[in-house]
């Protein structure tokens, strides 16, 4: 149930920060990344066998660590399960990002050019909370369709390597499409820089009904893509 429940809030908050984002193209703000799916298929086409490496590093990675933790006693539980693979995935996800970016610089250079925080947040958000997101999805599923006691490590290290690829791909993805965005040095509202951005959507919103009059328009607010 609870499965059910992130997918469909998921998907409901996706639909609706879309429509903002073709809601500005039609007012003539395009951006370079929109999310309908077309840059990441280019992507794959592109640099398939980056692209490809990085997945088969998430999907083993997860892979081995659902295994590890199933060898132990406790590590066959569901939810020791979901907080190994989502740490393990969410850290991927922050290394495949690194990678995406493509830059000339090390890791380690790439490393210390971030302050701490940023790398954190986003370790957080998207690693570690799409991580849970779609592990819950894919466990809930297979435990809804072959019960809960057919599901043993063998399906567990397949639930953990789904969501492993997927992340790094995702991260990668990511990664790729900064660097894409901070080519053209693009300008996008300050209310989309947060993640949910529905959030800075409905605050922006609810301020400009306070704020705004017909003889008054507010300015909107622009910021770099993080």
């Amino acid at each position: 149930m609870m499965a059910i429940i992130i997918a469909c809030t998921s998907v409901a908050r996706d639909a609706f920060e879309i429509g903002h984002v073709r809601r500005l193209q039609c007012e003539g703000k395009p951006f370079v990344t929109f999310p309908n799916g077309a840059a990441l298929w280019g992507l794959i086409r592109q640099q398939s066998r980056p692209l490809g490496g990085w997945a088969l590093a998430g999907t083993s990675t997860c892979v081995l660590t659902s295994l590890g933790v199933a060898a132990s006693g406790l590590g066959r539980t569901h939810v020791v399960q979901l907080i190994a693979v989502t740490l393990v995935a969410g850290t991927v996800t922050l290394w495949a990002y690194l990678g995406g970016e493509q830059r000339l610089t090390g890791w380690r250079i790439r490393l210390a050019g971030r302050p701490g925080s940023q790398l954190l947040q986003f370790w957080w958000w998207p690693g570690l909370a799409f991580s849970a997101t779609y592990y819950l999805v894919v466990a809930g599923l297979v435990m809804f369709i072959l019960r809960d006691e057919a599901v043993g490590p063998g399906l567990q290290s397949a639930a953990a390597a789904a969501v492993g690829g997927l992340m790094a791909v995702y991260g990668y993805y990511l990664g790729y499409r900064r660097s894409e965005e901070d080519r053209i040095q693009q300008t996008v509202p300050a209310s989309l820089l947060r993640c949910p951005f529905v959030m800075g959507i409905l605050a922006k919103t609810n301020g400009r009904s306070r704020t705004a009059s017909p003889e008054e328009p507010v300015a909107a607010e622009s910021g770099r893509l993080v």
